[in-house]
């Protein structure tokens, strides 16, 4: 696992930095998508937030109103605050990670595979509040 916790440090540093957000999700595939070590090292574990998430940043890349998401799986890994899975978004097949520390992920949907068409996304779960109070001059 040890290789492995060295390219999810690599994965990370590409995903912050990176505009080619392609790249970045075929060096996870490349490196963690047939990596049965790596696979083993989580466990099921959903997280409705980011679930809420990935159908929101999904919805204007659909241009779609209604966002129907099925056949979800969600790995957790702990030990790196680490989620990948894949699922299926309005019939199209859909890939996801995401770093909880630096609260950044991706978001692949496979929108037209016969044609090698995939729409990446760079997404974040940080929750928006009110604006704070102004302080009295």
């Amino acid at each position: 696992m040890l290789q492995s916790v060295k390219r999810l440090a690599e994965l990370k540093v590409k995903l912050v930095t990176t505009t080619d957000f392609h790249e970045t999700f075929n060096y996870f595939f490349d490196h963690f998508g047939e990596n049965d070590e790596f696979m083993r090292a989580g466990h099921a574990r959903h997280n409705a937030r980011l679930q809420q998430v990935l159908a929101n940043c999904a919805q204007p890349i659909l241009k779609q109103s209604v966002i129907t998401m099925r056949n979800t799986i969600m790995v957790y890994i702990r030990e790196h605050r680490f989620y990948h899975g894949a699922l299926t978004i309005n019939n199209i097949m859909a890939n996801f990670f995401y770093f909880q520390d630096i609260d950044s992920g991706l978001l692949a949907l496979a929108v037209a595979p016969e044609r090698g068409e995939t729409i990446i996304a760079r997404f974040s779960l940080h929750v928006v509040g009110a604006p704070p109070e102004e302080f009295p001059n």
